[in-house]
């Protein structure tokens, strides 16, 4: 069969792949979740280095 006329169908959520692993696509909760703790991260550096850049 022609495959340009039969694409293989996209994973849905819920499928598992051959490994039994859940396909879960990305999300927006997902998404602030990962900013929130760049954020914190962020935060954290600059409050470590503050001190020591008003020292100098």
């Amino acid at each position: 069969m022609n495959e340009r006329h039969d694409p293989s169908p996209a994973p849905r959520p819920g499928d598992r792949d051959d490994f039994g692993r859940v396909y879960r696509p990305h999300t927006v909760r997902a998404g602030c979740a990962l900013l929130g703790c760049l954020f914190v991260i962020l935060a954290s550096a600059v409050a470590i280095t503050a001190p020591l850049l008003r020292a100098l």
